[in-house]
């Protein structure tokens, strides 16, 4: 993970695993990319993600893609 990245900066770590994305379960038909381009950058969202077997929501702002 980049340091000083959206994810860095909302405590996501390294195996978290992102299940849903302002209340869209991921799957095969919404994956994350998909999802956040309804986005623009500086806007937030609450991603749901499993850490070490528990389900835990965190809030990311999103930045600029490059």
């Amino acid at each position: 993970m980049q340091k000083n990245s959206p994810a860095d900066k909302a405590g996501l770590l390294e195996g978290d695993i992102i299940i849903s994305a302002d209340n869209i379960n991921l799957d095969q038909d919404n994956n994350l990319a998909a999802i956040i381009q309804n986005y623009a950058a500086g806007e937030k969202i609450n991603l749901v993600i499993l850490r070490a077997g528990s389900e835990k929501e965190v809030e990311v702002t999103l930045g600029e893609q490059k």
